[in-house]
């Protein structure tokens, strides 16, 4: 049975998205190492665009979205708000889901990945481009979001800028952050960490391309250099396994609040513990051949031992995930 919903999702479809009209050879991407890299603007971008990458990047979007209690964004953009922006939608699940639940909003999705889906909502473009080119978009946006941008952005102060200059007066910008640095768990004794040791190894390969990982951090200042106001940035921890629901790390009696929370965390760390466990070659095989020298065949085989000690749960490590906001006001 067809309903409404299904209707307006077909009967704009060849205007939903601009993947016809790319040529076959960006669709079918790049072959390095085994694995299918972005052809457009080739190696801005290091980490793959295929299948297995494609799976990584929605479950990372299933954390995010549990994170923030199902909510997608956090910065109070008015319902009546017109224009919205996606920098680098990869698989443009945020970007669906939005406009989705806003259909009076006009959403447009940008990357360097023809990878999106073409059955979307009607009121939904995804546009091949590079986020730090110059923007043609024309009229400004209400509301820009970019999520996991960090280690493909080379000059951010730049890119801000860019950001500032393209929303509206009372307009907001968010940016959502995982950092990649695995903390210990408070009061656990640190030992030799493999997961540690690869954190390390990765954002100094990235440093060495020109690129920095780890950015969550710093963006709050970026955004009010650059005149952003009501700038809000907030931390939430990232279990890397469902070791939050190891009752040793709960109080005992534990109240049942606290047994909930531990129990929405442990599905949040089993999500992330499978994504980790996916993506880390990935993620590290470009920027360890190019940025620190090593073979392919050395990169997988210290994934791999970097993946059963995650899979092992010998250390309880988490990560901060950073969301930050504010609003220009002219």
């Amino acid at each position: 049975m067809q309903t409404d919903h299904d209707s307006a999702y077909e009967s704009d479809n060849s205007q939903a998205t601009n993947t016809t009209s790319i040529p076959t050879d960006i669709l079918d991407g790049q072959r390095q190492y085994g694995r299918r890299y972005h052809r457009y603007r080739q190696s801005t971008y290091l980490i793959p665009d295929d299948e297995i990458q494609q799976s990584c990047l929605d479950l990372f979007h299933c954390y995010c979205t549990a994170l923030l209690g199902g909510k997608h964004y956090l910065a109070p953009v008015p319902e009546q708000s017109d224009r919205v922006l996606d920098l680098g939608c990869g698989t443009g699940t945020w970007a669906v889901q939005v406009a989705d639940d806003h259909p009076n909003w006009q959403v447009t999705g940008i990357d360097l990945s023809p990878i999106q889906p073409t059955w979307v909502p009607p009121n939904l473009t995804f546009v091949l481009d590079d986020m730090e080119d110059h923007w043609t978009h024309g009229e400004p946006f209400d509301f820009i979001h970019s999520r996991q941008t960090g280690g493909s952005v080379k000059n951010w102060p730049e890119l801000i800028q860019q950001c500032y200059a393209n929303l509206k007066n009372l307009g907001w910008i968010e940016f959502q952050e995982l950092d990649y640095s695995h903390q210990a768990l408070e009061g656990v004794a640190e030992e030799k960490s493999l997961v540690r040791l690869a954190d390390t190894l990765t954002m100094k390969a990235f440093r060495a391309l020109g690129r920095e990982l780890s950015v969550g951090g710093e963006i709050q200042g970026w955004l009010e250099n650059k005149g952003f106001v009501n700038v809000q940035h907030r931390v939430f921890k990232v279990p890397l396994g469902p070791w939050p629901c190891d009752m040793r790390l709960v109080s005992v009696p534990a109240p049942p609040a606290v047994l909930t929370i531990k129990s929405q965390q442990k599905v949040i760390g089993d999500l992330r513990l499978c994504e980790y466990r996916e993506g880390l070659e990935g993620l590290v095989l470009k920027p360890f051949v190019y940025g620190l020298g090593w073979s392919s065949e050395n990169v997988r085989e210290f994934v791999k031992q970097v993946c059963d000690e995650a899979d092992n749960q010998k250390f309880p490590l988490w990560c901060q995930f950073h969301i930050v906001f504010g609003q220009k006001v002219i």
